[in-house]
């Protein structure tokens, strides 16, 4: 099927407003998908997805103490 791509996100945010404004279609998580939007049902049955992994990298030397503090909020959100 031809198509062409008219944006481009390296964001949720920018994919979201890109979708409202009807440039295209998407796969989003259910909390991502912006109210309002139409919500396509798949023809056919998809796979389940598989489960994630989520790793935090050790402290680097010299890093900045904001990377740190977001480090240590993630690992006790997160159970680490």
């Amino acid at each position: 099927m031809p198509y062409v791509i008219a944006h481009s996100a390296s964001g949720v945010a920018g994919l979201q407003s890109a979708l409202m404004a009807g440039l295209g279609v998407a796969c989003l998580n259910t909390s991502a998908v912006p109210m309002g939007a139409e919500i396509c049902r798949p023809a056919f049955p998809l796979p389940p997805l598989p489960d994630v992994e989520f790793s935090l990298l050790p402290a680097r030397a010299g890093e900045a103490h904001l990377v740190g503090a977001v480090r240590e909020m993630l690992a006790s959100k997160l159970g680490g």
